[in-house]
């Protein structure tokens, strides 16, 4: 619960609706849409989702102590409702103001893009700490408020719980605020209300398709609403990415390009690229600055790029951001080395779209002197299309390939890795890769079979923690756990 900066009330939250009627000037103390979180007069909206519907639980929000609701239809609750076409509309057009529209009291930088969007969030927070800002982070990995983390349940909040963490960094006297956006927050209007400084795309390739945008266009479409007037003042875009470019010529924002490969407002110079990192001079309209950061692989330049040109287009000088960028070690799960004194290199990393498998299993061929070992999965009811060309990308880019489950959720294993393997089957003989189901036997098998100087990458969960299954069901795994085990077990690090 959170201190208002203005008092909130039931006819208040009436006349934001457009309903006019006998709602009284009951003050609000919080706003929910699961039941479970609903408190002593707390505002309750119904959602309807794709396996439960609010309305259902109306009566037990009740209970709890909610003061009204806001629903599509009569609940029969014996407190107030607010009878609306939309409660999810209703509730994203709400949330800004009901929690003192906490995005204009902060400086804020928002992205998003398929892939990059967590470390450069990551990267950009680190320049505002750098600078000595207290700052908040709302991502994937976690969030963050004035140095004190909690997990993250999705990339991009609901409006509520979004403007709730905002309004908690301005009450932690927090200054400066870095956001993924998602495609998904973006097209339910989870962002209504939240003004950005900085917008920025990083990138845009097969994601969410079959589940939810249906095309590439759509999915396009749902990134390009962050670049409207009312989300962000100003746009930051990747032109050496084809939709990026795109979407530099059609955004009416002020706007500023970044590019490795392209011509643009921010590129680099002087690009020396390692094992374990690179350093590079970041030029743009009025900037410079010697960049040197420990994370490998040329998306990684990409990512500080962009962080530096946001970063200089919020205020902050060249000191800072190299500072801010030479203080990153790395991102949790984003190309994250799991070493145990064993003689070949384990990196766990996110990577769980054809694109993003491909950059890191370049960025893993850099660094081996022996043999490229990729593990990879593909998540159940989620864009089936991906899993042949995530196979194919494994067949064509590593040199021992193991295809094992990710997170299955509804979807048998086996049915995921046949489609996997229709891609694999494209390149490679069927003795020349591996099917296994059980996710730690995949990475005993590759780890039990390394060799001196190999790099084994373990790919497409990263930071999280749990693997999903039907009907809910999730057990305890984290790759970076598992690796270290396997590797005691090994006879490593013991």
């Amino acid at each position: 619960m959170y201190a208002m900066l203005d008092t909130v009330t039931l006819s208040h939250v009436a006349r934001l609706l457009g309903k006019e009627g006998p709602f009284d000037d009951s003050v609000l103390s919080d706003a929910a849409y699961d039941s479970r979180q609903a408190g002593p007069g707390s505002l309750f909206f119904c959602l309807r989702g794709n396996r439960s519907d609010g309305h259902y639980f109306a009566a037990d929000a009740e209970a709890a102590g909610a003061r009204a609701i806001v629903c599509e239809h009569p609940t029969g609750a014996k407190v107030p409702e607010i009878i609306v076409e939309d409660s999810r509309a209703a509730m994203n057009l709400v949330a800004s103001p009901f929690f003192g529209e906490p995005s204009k009291r902060l400086e804020m930088f928002g992205i998003t893009g398929t892939n990059g969007k967590t470390t450069t969030c990551f990267m950009v927070d680190s320049v505002f700490a750098a600078a000595g800002r207290k700052t908040g982070l709302i991502g994937t990995v976690h969030n963050s408020i004035a140095g004190e983390t909690t997990p993250a349940m999705r990339t991009t909040p609901e409006s509520v719980d979004l403007q709730r963490l905002l309004r908690a960094m301005v009450d932690a006297d927090a200054t400066h605020a870095a956001v993924e956006v998602t495609s998904i927050g973006l097209e339910e209007g989870r962002i209504r209300g939240t003004a950005f400084d900085v917008a920025a795309f990083t990138n845009l390739t097969r994601d969410h398709l079959e589940e939810y945008h249906g095309t590439m266009e759509a999915y396009f479409s749902a990134k390009k609403k962050l670049f409207t007037d009312g989300y962000a003042d100003r746009a930051l875009v990747n032109i050496d990415d084809p939709y990026g470019a795109d979407l530099y010529a059609q955004t009416t924002l002020s706007r500023f390009s970044y590019g490795v490969s392209q011509p643009a407002d921010f590129t680099v110079d002087d690009l020396v690229q390692g094992p374990h990192g690179s350093s590079f001079t970041a030029r743009g309209p009025g900037f410079e600055a010697k960049l040197s950061i420990s994370m490998p692989g040329p998306f990684n330049v990409s990512n500080a790029l962009c962080a530096a040109a946001a970063a200089h287009l919020m205020g902050f000088d060249s000191d800072a951001i190299e500072q801010g960028l030479m203080n990153m070690t790395g991102v949790p799960g984003r190309f994250e080395s799991v070493d145990m004194g064993q003689p070949f290199a384990v990196i766990v990393d996110y990577a769980h779209t054809p694109d993003s498998l491909m950059n890191i299993l370049a960025a893993g061929r850099k660094i081996t002197s022996g043999r490229l070992v990729a593990v990879f999965g593909c998540g159940g009811d989620r864009d089936r299309p991906k899993r042949a060309l995530m196979g194919e990308v494994a067949a064509t880019a590593a040199d021992v390939v193991i295809a094992t489950s990710d997170n299955p959720r509804s979807e048998e294993p086996e049915s995921i890795l046949a489609q996997i393997e229709s891609g694999l089957e494209r390149r490679l003989p069927k003795d020349g890769y591996r099917l296994i189901v059980d996710r730690e036997e995949a990475i005993t098998d590759a780890l039990q079979n390394a060799q001196p100087g190999d790099v084994v990458v373990i790919a497409g969960k990263g930071h999280e923690t749990g693997q999903e299954f039907a009907d809910e069901y999730k057990i305890d795994f984290d790759d970076r756990i598992v690796a270290r085990r396997v590797l005691a077990r090994l006879g490593w690090g013991v």
